[in-house]
């Protein structure tokens, strides 16, 4: 939680009835704007959209004071599920997954949410004992159902740790994945808008000379499309699904080869 300023009741009210001079269209309200505006008796800075305001106790004259916090976005705590890539380690250790996915007590899955899981986990081992019968092709189709599967339970886990941030670890690790770490989603990295009737806006952070920069959307957060490489910090993406939330995802693409994808995040497109 960034904390801006802390104010009176009485400064607030005061600012809040001199914005443009009570018209609220002569005021940027973007978040992050910030800028000060004048009036013919004192400069203020506006209150950002999104702003929450919480009550902070009295002064020593007894006012109340109020604290302007902007909610964090910047810091994810990223699920991964570690996986070995051996045929008979494997899917011991999906079923692990599910086992402690299903037992714990710190998320709830919807009814049947495994059902397909284990069916799909244990067509691999069965696909793996009848292997010299049947041959490969078998167990690595009921292989990639299985990680599939992974895939969906990781970014439900996922979904649900944004948002109960505060228990993200803990949440996470009671299903037997992983916490990969912070990916940071602000200004200085990239940050996504709409623009016109199924369109998004991209932008990246700056990037030294010679490099470019690789997008990648998504649908349903599994599948992810690789967008033409730019050299551009800010390009677009339309004709997408309108009311549908849109994953994306950003590398930096240098001289000796891309960097680590920064952690997709979505959009619902207007």
């Amino acid at each position: 939680m960034s904390i801006f300023m802390v104010f009176s009741l009485e400064n607030l009210s005061r600012t809040v009835r001199s914005l443009g001079n009570g018209n609220l269209e002569d005021c940027d309200n973007s978040i992050g704007a910030g800028k000060a505006k004048k009036s013919k008796k004192r400069t203020f800075s506006f209150i950002p959209a999104g702003a929450r305001l919480c009550f902070g106790g009295r002064d020593r004259s007894g006012k109340m004071m109020f604290l302007m916090t902007m909610p964090s976005t910047g810091d994810r705590i990223i699920a991964v599920a570690c996986l070995p890539d051996g045929v008979i380690t494997r899917p011991a250790a999906v079923l692990t997954i599910y086992t402690l996915s299903a037992a714990s007590t710190h998320i709830t899955f919807p009814v049947s949410f495994f059902t397909t899981p284990l069916l799909n986990q244990a067509a691999v081992v069965t696909a793996q004992t009848h292997i010299k019968r049947d041959g490969a092709a078998p167990r690595d189709e009921a292989m990639g159902l299985m990680d599939l599967d992974v895939t969906k339970l990781v970014n439900f886990v996922q979904d649900y740790a944004d948002l109960h941030a505060s228990s993200a670890i803990t949440i996470i690790e009671s299903c037997g994945l992983h916490v990969k770490g912070k990916a940071t989603h602000d200004a200085g990295v990239f940050r996504l808008e709409n623009g016109l009737m199924g369109e998004v806006l991209l932008f990246a952070g700056g990037a030294p000379d010679h490099t470019c920069h690789q997008w990648f959307y998504s649908l349903d957060n599994i599948t992810f499309i690789q967008m033409t490489s730019t050299i551009w910090a800010k390009t677009k993406k339309d004709a997408l699904p309108i009311g549908h939330y849109v994953w994306f995802d950003h590398q930096v693409i240098y001289s000796d080869g891309p960097h680590d994808l920064e952690g997709a995040i979505k959009i619902m497109v207007r």
